[in-house]
């Protein structure tokens, strides 16, 4: 079964590697989404290009996203979690969320607002030792 991993702040300098560096994962399909869309459809084009049996879809609604989803990568700035986490938490119940920051200290923001997710937290240069299974992630 595919997995569908939605990876919100794509654009932004971290999410724009992690999307780069996941793009190649066989059977897995990409929700990407950013609030610059003249940046995100230059990615999903890159990415269309770079990998071209990748199924990669921009998308415009967090929510919709983020509910479509079986795992959510958040990769915004600190100062958007909270305004994300309220966005999402009707739809990421029992779902992981994989936050990247660069400390790699979970953010009490979005353990707070996301109670009933499964909350992960991972620099960036840990992106590349994720691998997706029926059951999950790797690390």
């Amino acid at each position: 079964m595919k997995k569908t991993i939605a990876i919100i702040g794509a654009t932004e300098p971290t999410g724009k590697a992690a999307t780069m560096q996941l793009a190649s994962h066989p059977g897995v399909r990409f929700l990407l989404l950013s609030p610059d869309t003249t940046a995100l459809a230059s990615l999903t084009h890159t990415l269309h290009a770079t990998f071209p049996g990748a199924e990669i879809e921009a998308m415009t609604c967090t929510r919709d996203a983020s509910w479509e989803a079986d795992i959510i990568l958040l990769t915004v700035p600190e100062a958007e979690e909270e305004m994300v986490a309220q966005l999402i938490k009707e739809v990421v119940t029992g779902k992981i969320v994989i936050h990247i920051n660069e400390t790699g200290r979970p953010s009490d923001i979005l353990q707070k607002a996301l109670p009933h997710s499964i909350i992960e937290t991972l620099k960036p240069e840990e992106i590349t030792g994720l691998s997706f299974t029926q059951s999950g992630v790797r690390s």
